[in-house]
C-alpha cells in the first residue's frame, strides 16, 4: 500500500494495439557477418499463439519435450548426447499477450554448422508431421511441474509470475492452478497444437558466423543463394 499508494484507482488500461508480426513465407537465412568465427550461433523460430490461446499450454508441454532444459528433450538427446555437435540446444514458447514465437537455439563450430542446421530442421520437421507419444507426454508433465515447483522457490520468482499473469491479461488463478492444469493435458491436445502451431516449412533462420566460409557451405548444401541475406555484426 505504501509502495503503490499514487497509483490511481480503476481498471487496467487497455493493452497497446501491436502490429501483429509478418509470418515466414519458407525459409529465409539471415547471416551476421563476423569473419574468422570459429564457432557459429543458430536461431530459428516463428510467431506462435497469444498467451490466452487454449493451445498454449498443451504446445509449451511439446516445447519443453522437444528443446526444453532436460538432458532428455528431443534437441539435447539428439544433438548433445548422441552426436556431441553442441553443449546445449533449445527450444522455447514465449509468452505474450500477442503473438508470441517459437525460437530455437545452438551453439556449434563454424565446421559442423551444416550438419547441425540440418539435424535441427529434421527434427523440427518430424516433431510437427509425427508429434509425441503419450509416454513422452507423461514424462513432460512430471518434469514441468518439477521444474515449476522448484522455479516458485524465491519470493521474487512468485512475485514476478503474478505480475507477468496480470500483464497477460490471464485468470486470477493462473499460478495457483498451473501444476493441475499441466497434469490434465492429453497427448491428443499436445499433437493438436503441435499440427496447428509448427510451420517448419516457414522458417526465419539466423546465423552469427562468418559468411564468406558459411554461404558456400549453405549453397553446397542447397541452399538458395537468393534465399540468404548477409549483414554486418556492427549493423546490430
Amino acid at each position: 500500500a505504501t509502495a503503490f499508494a499514487g497509483l490511481p484507482a480503476g481498471p487496467s488500461p487497455d493493452a497497446v494495439a501491436a502490429r501483429p508480426p509478418a509470418p515466414a513465407d519458407g525459409w529465409r537465412i539471415q547471416i551476421v557477418d563476423k569473419p574468422e568465427r570459429q564457432q557459429t550461433q543458430i536461431m530459428f523460430g516463428h510467431t506462435g499463439p497469444t498467451v490466452t490461446d487454449p493451445n498454449f499450454l498443451p504446445l509449451a508441454l511439446g516445447m519443453t519435450a522437444f528443446g526444453g532444459r532436460g538432458m532428455k528433450s528431443t534437441m539435447m538427446d539428439e544433438i548433445r548426447t548422441k552426436r556431441g555437435l553442441a553443449y546445449g540446444a533449445y527450444m522455447s514458447l514465449g509468452a505474450r499477450r500477442g503473438p508470441g514465437m517459437l525460437r530455437g537455439w545452438v551453439s556449434t563450430g563454424a565446421d559442423k554448422t551444416v550438419a547441425t542446421l540440418k539435424l535441427t530442421l529434421r527434427l523440427y520437421k518430424d516433431l510437427a508431421t509425427k508429434g509425441l507419444s503419450a509416454e513422452r507426454v507423461k514424462f513432460f508433465q512430471q518434469f514441468m511441474a518439477g521444474s515449476f515447483a522448484s522455479d516458485m522457490d524465491a519470493p521474487d520468482a512468485r512475485l514476478e509470475a503474478r505480475v507477468a499473469a496480470e500483464l497477460h491479461a490471464l485468470p486470477f488463478d493462473h499460478v495457483d492452478t498451473y501444476v493441475a492444469r499441466v497434469g490434465a493435458i492429453t497427448a491428443d491436445q499436445v499433437n493438436r497444437a503441435l499440427k496447428q502451431h509448427l510451420t517448419p516449412a516457414n522458417l526465419i533462420i539466423t546465423l552469427v558466423a562468418s559468411a564468406e566460409s558459411l554461404t558456400k557451405l549453405l549453397v553446397a548444401a542447397k541452399v538458395s543463394p537468393g534465399a540468404i541475406d548477409v549483414v554486418d555484426y556492427r549493423s546490430h
